[in-house]
């Protein structure tokens, strides 16, 4: 059996179950390469 989970709001992502196998998964954030944090430029 095939099941595909799909996130589509805040920080997306989508992923393939089968036979209990994990098969593939992505996340929206990892793809734009965006930080989440903010430098601290006057230490």
């Amino acid at each position: 059996m095939r099941i595909c989970g799909i996130k589509l709001t805040h920080d997306g992502a989508v992923a393939l179950v089968e036979d209990g196998r994990l098969v593939f998964c992505v996340e929206q954030e990892k793809r734009g390469n965006n930080p989440r944090y903010q430098t601290i430029d006057n230490a």
